[in-house]
């Protein structure tokens, strides 16, 4: 018996084996479809990117009747599941009506407490987590999707233009295949009984630099669907609007496909699929704040325990992004992600302390000790003590930040909205 049960596990992992190999050759070989009398190759995304331009056409022919001859594995062999699977429904699918992508009252009930529901950030990037307080079976709606693993009206998917060919690398294409999702008439769902293991790589193989392609993919997703909201995205990532420096390539097709498909405005969006989403449409002026007195530090959030504004060298991340709003708010650190979690704290005047405080605006009760008038190139002074926030030297032990009496001492902050 045990040499009969040997023999069967062997068996099993005989078949395992060769349907892994059969599986590996399958997503790896250049695959062929017969179009009419033509082959159509698809080859790997970075290739059919650089092809795009001049044979668009084919390529996404050629993919959508890969998908074709997947279906009868998908649809019959699963029995039909991956209706229930996948849920990028086609048009009249759940998101018919501009009905919201959020829970019901009785479904928030439930579901209180002080983790996050959705949440990809500015960047259009980080992760997107599920709410794990809703029973197992329950398709949960959501505004996009970790990576790209998901099923899908072939006719619909089609019909939206498949994922951008115009991103390199790596990034962004799940936030712009959940945008447009929404946008163009489809819904976006996940199940969170259905289970999809990802090995991660220690280090991604696709290039040196993906940080730039990261940032360079969400460019391309700003330009084509966000309309005035595509500002968060430089904003998040310290760049100019204008001028960028960063070459995202043509977005003309893109943004003639949504127009063609009569998609809904990135505002509609917000209000309806991703309520939780933060807003920085107030935003006059960012990016690095530099003192005339002192133009190689910036001001930095410093330690988060210690509630206080500092200087120190200029590097641009997160702890130096500067944010000035049309309410005279001067907000310090990176963007915060979903209206769930705590926001960028904001720099406060409590008239007591020489050292300029930063908290939590919202729990800040006087409205001019958080208020600042600014201009650029001008003086940072508080509107409810009329201290100006100014650079102290103190020789050898070097500089400080602090407030008082105003001495002409100028700033300025490294980019604008007009």
């Amino acid at each position: 018996m045990a040499s009969l049960r040997r023999v069967k596990v062997l068996l099993v992992l005989n078949l395992i084996a060769v349907a892994g190999f059969v599986l590996f050759l399958a997503k790896c070989r250049p695959i062929s479809v017969r179009s009419g009398d033509a082959f159509h190759e698809i080859r790997p995304r970075a290739e059919a990117a650089n092809l795009s331009a001049h044979s668009a056409s084919p390529i996404q022919d050629a993919v959508l009747k890969r998908l074709s001859l997947l279906e009868d594995i998908v649809y019959r062999q699963l029995n039909g599941l991956s209706k229930s699977l996948g849920l990028i429904e086609g048009y009249g699918g759940r998101g018919k009506g501009g009905l919201p992508a959020t829970l019901s009252p009785a479904e928030e009930e439930k579901a209180k407490g002080p983790h996050e529901k959705y949440g990809y950030n500015s960047y259009l990037s980080e992760k997107i987590s599920l709410d794990r307080s809703i029973p197992d079976y329950r398709p949960t709606k959501t505004p996009a999707m970790i990576g790209c693993s998901f099923v899908v009206n072939r006719k619909f998917f089609g019909e939206i233009g498949l994922l951008d060919p115009g991103m390199d690398v790596y990034g962004g294409e799940n936030i712009e295949l959940g945008i447009k999702v929404w946008l163009c008439g489809g819904s976006m769902e996940v199940l969170p009984c259905s289970r999809v293991a990802h090995i991660e790589r220690k280090k991604k193989p696709y290039n040196s630099n993906i940080g730039f392609y990261t940032k360079r993919n969400a460019l391309r997703v700003a330009e084509v669907w966000m309309d005035d909201y595509k500002s968060h995205v430089y904003i998040a990532w310290n760049l100019p609007l204008e001028n960028p420096g960063i070459d995202i390539g043509d977005v003309s097709e893109r943004r003639a496909l949504r127009k063609s498909l009569k998609c809904k405005n990135f505002q509609w969006y917000l209000d309806h699929v991703y309520p939780e989403m933060r807003r920085y449409n107030n935003t006059i002026a960012y990016g690095e704040l530099r003192n005339n007195k002192a133009k190689d530090v910036c001001l930095d959030q410093g330690p988060l325990e210690n509630h206080t504004a500092i200087l120190y060298p200029c590097h641009g991340w997160g702890p130096q992004l500067a944010r000035y709003t049309k309410e005279g708010f001067l907000h310090l650190g990176a963007l915060g992600t979903t209206t769930l979690l705590p926001d960028t704290r904001c720099l406060v005047d409590n008239s007591k302390s020489r050292l300029p405080q930063l908290l939590d605006c919202d729990k800040v009760r006087s409205s001019l000790c958080k208020r600042w008038n600014f201009i650029q190139n001008g003086a940072i002074m508080n509107k409810g003590t009329g201290r100006c926030l100014e650079v102290e030297n103190r020789g050898l032990a070097g500089i400080d930040l602090i407030l008082r009496s105003c001495t002409g001492q100028r700033w300025t902050i490294k980019n604008s909205i007009k």
